[in-house]
């Protein structure tokens, strides 16, 4: 999903990402499924039906419960019945419902937008639910920094968060958590383009939440179902999910969940082709106006930036689609001031986008140059943004280890700790391991041996069931597999024109990209239009990496696999790293023979 995790609150590492306008955006996070549970907040603080001469208890546990019933009608006042709770349980020593009020708090501050505000809160309740030990309030943390995570573009960061919560959840036989993990991990693997994962994850939601029967739940899995189905291009099935949410949050009272179905429905109604892949009409454009507006409508009720911003941003692009060019600059230009009020750049970095292709189409090339000028400047803030906070983790790394001899520090973060330096330990010894292979493969004029020695190596790094390297003959147009390895086996070797759309290398050399799937058999259609064994059987779990020297893409390396999700972002950067030592082997064979 790295982030988040120094000990005076502050943010430690942002890194790369990629924008999603996450359900949490709305009030509290779609992918934070506690919103679709409304009603049975108490029944896991423990003391929620108390005794009646536990009075004190009993109005803490009120007010948290206020806290966060109110977080989808009035953030502001969520935060007060939090700051009210905070107050009276630190003073009787009440530390779940310290907890719980803490976290209730940081998400007030989220639906506002101010994260710097928020994390010292969710900080202050991972400390009190991981002194106590009680997994339920450290899963709702874990998803709390996960989202918060994503909101701000970090990733891999928000990756860890998920993972964690979901390990607990299934430790703990807990299948809300369990839910909402999944749904956390299906919306972190969309806004990174891996779709076909996605819909594994939420697939997998769907059922636990089918079997749970939770409408609200329920509602959220099936518009992310719908979203992603859209965005490949299966339009019946999209609607028919997204219908299915959009009923379901009405029946739920989950307004939040009902204001992103209207925007679902009206992106869809003003891209889908329609019968016989007929465009789309005036009609359809007035009804996707109508569905927008009443999602913008909502959300600014709720007090909503986030579904705002999202709302006025997809209007802005229906006016520009219907030429309407003066309103679509207005809207984009409104989602644009907002964005920046709630300091989110990746919304502002979109409406930034959007408003130099309406200012392209109106062939005002100046101010098109303009608004990219601005897009560059904040892209280049953003990384600055990013070192500085790599740094800090780097720094709260080394905080973490020097507390580790203190007795006072919680066992949670211990945990924590010993992991981060056993991943610390691996990661120097991989790119040890990587140096040491890049001078043998440099030092090398023979292909044959090259490829050998990839594939040995790579089988101390990684699942490589599957092996193959090709060679790109310029003349023939085609990929060469001269060394394919499945299980231990080599296999005969054959070429792959690279202008076949049914070739995952094929795909890379035009491209210069690499592929990462995890799920083969789902994610597959985002590369190649059919898909046949590599080799003797279908992987599951599929890398190609483009070889490029002097960036001409000189061939292809893979691996893969015959389990599902085999393979991680670290696996993905070894190969890529690998497979640059490699390019510069070959190239200095080929030019040698």
């Amino acid at each position: 999903m790295s982030v988040f995790t120094s000990t005076n609150g502050t943010p430690t590492r942002l890194g790369s990402v990629t924008r999603i306008v996450l359900n949490i955006g709305r009030l509290l996070p779609p992918a934070c499924l506690e919103g679709r549970q409304r009603g049975s907040y108490t029944s896991w603080i423990p003391g929620a039906n108390m005794a009646p001469d536990d009075r004190e208890k009993q109005r803490i546990d009120q007010l948290n419960t206020q806290s966060w019933d109110a977080t989808q009608r009035n953030p502001r006042a969520a935060l007060q019945f939090a700051e009210d709770a905070i107050e009276l349980s630190r003073a009787i020593g009440y530390p779940v419902g310290t907890g719980t009020a803490e976290l209730n708090a940081g998400w007030a501050y989220v639906y506002v937008g101010r994260y710097h505000h928020a994390l010292p809160h969710f900080y202050a309740a991972q400390e009190i639910f991981g002194a106590i030990r009680y997994p339920i309030g450290i899963m709702k943390v874990l998803n709390a920094l996960g989202v918060v995570s994503l909101r701000v573009g970090e990733s891999d960061r928000a990756l860890e968060y998920f993972q964690q919560s979901h390990v607990l959840a299934r430790a703990e036989d807990d299948s809300s958590r369990t839910i909402a993990a999944l749904n956390n991990l299906g919306e972190l693997a969309v806004s990174i383009g891996r779709h076909g994962e996605a819909l594994s994850y939420f697939r997998d939601a769907l059922a636990l939440a089918e079997k749970a029967g939770e409408d609200g739940t329920l509602a959220t899995v099936k518009i992310n179902l719908g979203k992603v189905h859209r965005e490949q291009g299966d339009w019946t099935l999209a609607a028919e999910l997204n219908q299915a949410g959009l009923e379901l949050a009405v029946f739920a009272g989950d307004r939040v969940a009902e204001a992103e179905a209207l925007l679902e429905t009206g992106v869809w109604t003003m891209n889908h082709p329609g019968p016989s892949a007929q465009e789309v009409t005036t009609s359809d454009l007035e009804t996707a106006e109508e569905l927008i507006l009443r999602s913008i409508g909502i959300s600014e009720e709720l007090d909503n930036p986030e579904g705002t911003i999202a709302g006025l941003s997809q209007l802005g692009s229906l006016y520009l689609q219907w030429g309407r060019l003066e309103e679509a600059q207005d809207q984009l230009e409104h989602a644009l001031s907002l964005s920046e009020q709630v300091h989110s750049p990746f919304s502002v970095l979109e409406a930034y986008k959007k408003l130099a292709e309406l200012h392209e189409s109106h062939n005002d090339l100046a101010e098109a140059l303009a608004v990219q000028k601005k897009l560059n400047a904040i892209q280049e803030r953003i990384a600055k943004d990013d070192t500085t906070r790599r740094i800090q983790t780097l720094r709260a790394q080394s905080e973490l280890e020097h507390a580790k001899t203190e007795a006072e520090l919680f066992r949670v973060r211990n945990v924590e700790l010993r992991q981060k330096s056993e991943e610390l330990e691996a990661s120097v010894r991989q790119l040890e391991l990587l140096n040491s292979i890049g001078r043998e493969l440099t030092g090398s004029l023979d292909m044959d041996e090259i490829a050998t020695r990839v594939h040995g190596r790579l089988n101390e790094l990684m699942d490589a069931s599957v092996f193959g390297i090709a060679i790109l003959n310029e003349n023939k147009h085609t990929l060469d597999f001269n060394l394919v390895i499945e299980k231990g086996q080599r296999i005969t070797p054959f070429t792959q024109p690279i202008q076949s759309t049914n070739s995952f290398g094929g795909w890379v050399v035009r491209n210069r990209k690499s592929i990462w799937l995890n799920d083969a058999d789902e994610g597959y259609t985002e590369y190649i239009t059919s898909r046949r064994p590599f080799t003797h059987h279908n992987a599951r779990s599929i890398i190609f990496v483009p070889l490029e020297v002097e960036h001409t893409v000189v061939g292809v390396l893979t691996v893969q696999s015959f389990r599902k999700r085999a393979y991680m972002q670290d696996h993905l950067d070894m190969l890529q790293l690998l497979g640059s030592y490699s390019a510069v082997a070959l190239d200095n064979s080929r030019k040698h023979a």
